[in-house]
This record gives C-alpha cells, structure tokens and sequence, in this order.
C-alpha cells in the first residue's frame, strides 16, 4: 500500500516538474541540462578518441537518474574521468582478447563506474595501440593456411612412406608366378 501511495506522489512530482519545466524553465530543466551536458561531452570525448562505444542520443528516465546520482556523489570531474578512460580502454571498446564493447548505460551503473575510476580496464600496455580487426583477420587466416600445409606436408609424406614400403615388400614377378601356382583354385580340390 505504501509503495502505491509512493508511486502516485513520484509520479506527480515528475509532471509537476515537466510542467514547471515546460512553462518556466525551473530546476527540472537544471537535470535535464546536465543530462545533455553529458551526452554531448561523451559523444564528443568517443569521437575525438576514435572508440568503439556507441554515442549517446538519449538517456532513459532510469539511466537519467544514475548519471544524476552518479554526478551528486562522485561530482563532475570523476565522471568525465570515467569517460576519458573508458574512451581508451582496450576492452571496453572490444579491442581485447575477449569480446565486450560497453555501452553509455553499462558505464552509468555504480560498480562499473567505479571499476572504471579505478582503473580496473585501463591499458596494461605502455602506449596504447588499437588492433585493426582486418589486419588480425588476416593474421589468424595465414596461420590457418600455414597449418593447413603442414598438414597436406605430412599426409604427403605418409604416403610416400607407405609407398616406399609397399615397393620394398611387394613380391617380384616370380615370386608373384610361385605364389600363384601354390594356390589351388576350389574347383581343383579333391574331393
């Protein structure tokens, strides 16, 4: 009962501030400026830095208000840090070994936000360098051709061997004549 009654006073609390909004321009307008401040700062900072994460072109209410708490509690300067990172971030923008490309809302939930700021997904390496998807590619074929190869080498030579060895153990003409007459056919048996 209580949490109906907490709905009904959450939702005429957002269309009395849509309306305020709408008609004087008040603090809900204040939100929803700092909400596009942030799309337009991390779609700029994904573009400068050539990443792989998705631009932004609307946050849902619910993303809305984790950036809101996100900026209430960390401020500022630790969000835009958290974009920075994540803009550089080999495996975050699907340039690791394992396959991930985070999105806007992945980077907005707390624990990831702050996994981020942490520098749990920074670059281990000294400069970072992207891989080129297609140059990898490349690289993963001609591995699959020089083993496929080998392979084609050694059934070569397999067959070779068995060759050799047939050739070395098969029966002369003669020996092949002495067999034969050896052999006595069914129809040649006594009875």
């Amino acid at each position: 009962m209580k949490e109906r009654s907490k709905e009904r006073k959450d939702r005429k609390k957002a269309t009395a501030a849509a309306a305020v909004c709408a008609g004087t321009g008040a603090h809900a307008c204040e939100a929803d400026a700092d909400v596009q401040a942030f799309i337009d700062m991390f779609n700029g900072e994904m573009l400068e830095r050539h990443a792989s994460i998705p631009a932004i072109y609307r946050l849902t209410p619910g993303y809305a208000r984790m950036l809101r708490a996100l900026l209430r509690d960390h401020g500022q300067a630790k969000v835009e840090e958290m974009v920075r990172r994540a803009a550089v971030s080999d495996f975050l923008n699907n340039h690791g070994h394992r396959p991930f490309l985070a999105t806007a809302e992945w980077l907005l939930r707390e624990e990831n936000f702050i996994k981020v700021v942490n520098g749990n997904y920074d670059n281990t390496a000294d400069g970072w360098n992207p891989r080129d998807p297609l140059e990898e590619r490349r690289m993963r074929e001609q591995q699959q051709r020089l083993h496929n190869l080998e392979i084609e080498r050694a059934e070569r030579a397999e067959r070779r061997r068995q060759r050799e060895w047939n050739a070395a153990h098969a029966a002369t003409p003669d020996q092949m004549k002495e067999i034969l007459a050896g052999i006595r056919m069914p129809w040649e048996l006594e009875d």
